[in-house]
């Protein structure tokens, strides 16, 4: 998508009036339109106000005949584009809909595509609004599209021309910050965490094909978060003008004084601003706020003013006791990536951070400048080989291991998913291109991140494997001399 989508218009309601089913005995195609809707290369105007499609833009269409399913997760993409409307075209023919096989269908259609074609079933679809977000500059909107979830409203085919016309609601809302200093500062901000003291984002759940998109229960969220962090790849200089920071948030509603935004600047200093007022974010909103921070409020980076850096450790022998970031440099079947792996606690299988897109500094030997909030570990020595926690202030998360690829977990317990049998305690071992990690109910398994969209995983998830996948990069906080 290009440019011009409104998206606190008023879309048309789902059909509602009875009518014939459309005569059967025809094979070609049945034809689909959408207006209206964004999807994932759309970009958002300056304004906020509009966007339109591009070619290739891709959604899941869903089939029903009364109780029975006529098709599941059909991807289609647009291919004639007309400003805010385009044409879907199948992205295969093994997955079109045709007028014979349709007769009687209603429709139901997503956005973004996800879960495997013509598969899975017509009550659930993995869904996110990451809790990690990631923004090209200050000012820039591209990203915000990227994160958003649509929900079509049911669709009958039309008796006069065979066309489904596919009408689409905003699930999620967009808020825009205006971060201004008091004064003049030559703080550069690299990173703003927005928190909240209820959800703002969920990094796992489902959304449910057949609920209309006015329907608070359309998407059903695991892994609740209340922070979402946005990393801008250009840090933008704080001055007394302001920049603009976008985020994508889940529909709810926050008192005055819940909400707060935590910037964080290239050399990792931080402060914290309240958001002024109470705000209830809806679906299909957009809502503007403008802070002022006062560079004073600036705190250290943590340690010491710039006295520390994350010095790169790819053997097992350069492990010891302390602070670190932990990476996975991933190459498995063309897939290739550095991923982060963060601290939030789950029961099974955290989701990863490209390292790529967290607007991250290193040094000309490889070592990291400063760490990413939400992704420092305490490496510690244990009976057998080592344990990996983090601290809230409140309470002492393990990271976790079992002997299943459903098994990498973070919790006070050290415990995962039900059970299975987990160990908090991590052997390390050369790779040959760097650290691999274990824990001894696993021997035959390693700890990696997991991309495997054949068996219906579509995006990355760390698991014990059997696979050699990559290996870790650790980095460790140490002290300058």
């Amino acid at each position: 998508m290009k440019k011009l989508f409104v998206i606190l218009f008023a879309l048309a309601c789902a059909l509602s009036c009875s009518r014939e089913s459309l005569p059967s005995g025809s094979g070609r195609p049945l034809e689909f339109t959408a207006g209206g809707a964004p999807v994932t290369s759309a970009v958002f105007s300056d304004d906020l106000l509009s966007l339109s499609w591009s070619r290739g833009d891709r959604i899941g269409i869903f089939a029903a005949r009364g109780s029975e399913s006529a098709g599941l997760n059909y991807p289609y993409e647009a291919a004639d584009i007309r400003g805010a409307s385009a044409s879907m075209a199948a992205v295969s023919s093994q997955w079109q809909y045709s007028l014979a096989s349709s007769a009687g269908c209603t429709f139901y259609a997503y956005y973004p595509f996800s879960g495997v074609a013509g598969e899975g079933n017509r009550f659930s679809i993995p869904a996110a609004v990451p809790s990690v977000q990631v923004q090209a500059a200050a000012g820039s909107v591209e990203h915000l599209s990227s994160y958003m979830l649509l929900k079509s409203y049911p669709a009958l085919p039309s008796e006069v021309n065979a066309s489904v016309n596919l009408r689409f609601r905003n699930l999620t809302a967009a808020l825009e910050l205006q971060v201004k200093s008091s004064a003049a500062s030559s703080f550069k901000i690299a990173s703003a965490v927005l928190e909240a003291e209820s959800p703002l984002a969920f990094d796992r759940g489902s959304l449910v094909p057949e609920r209309s998109p006015d329907d608070s229960r359309v998407f059903q969220i695991n892994d609740a978060q209340d922070t979402v962090k946005l990393s801008v790849t250009a840090p933008f200089q704080l001055s007394t003008s302001g920049g603009k920071l976008y985020y994508t948030v889940i529909p709810g509603s926050h008192a005055a004084g819940t909400l707060r935004l935590r910037l964080i600047t290239t050399d990792g200093r931080t402060a914290a601003v309240s958001i002024p007022g109470a705000v209830n974010f809806e679906a299909n909103g957009v809502y503007r706020k403008s802070i002022t921070v006062d560079p004073s409020a600036f705190s250290a980076p943590s340690g010491g003013g710039g006295s520390y850096i994350w010095k790169k450790i790819i053997s097992p022998a350069g492990v010891t006791a302390g602070q670190y970031v932990i990476s996975f440099a991933y190459n498995y079947n063309s897939v290739s990536g550095t991923y982060l792996l963060p601290c939030s606690p789950v029961d099974r299988n955290p989701l990863p951070a490209d390292i790529s897109g967290m607007g991250l500094s290193f040094t000309s030997e490889g070592d990291l400048s400063a760490a990413p909030e939400g992704y420092v570990w305490s490496i510690a020595a244990a009976e057998g080989g080592w344990t990996v926690s983090y601290s809230d202030g409140n309470a002492v998360y393990l990271l976790s291991g079992c002997d299943t690829a459903q098994g990498v977990a973070i919790s006070s317990s050290g415990k995962g998913d039900s059970g299975k049998t987990y160990s908090t305690v991590w052997t390390f071992s050369d790779s040959g291109s760097g650290i691999q990690m274990t824990v001894p109910v696993s021997a035959n398994r390693k700890s990696t991140p997991w991309y495997d969209p054949a068996n219906g995983l579509d995006h990355f998830e760390w698991r014990m494997t059997k696979a050699d996948a990559g290996a870790y990069i650790l980095y460790k906080k140490t002290a300058l001399q």
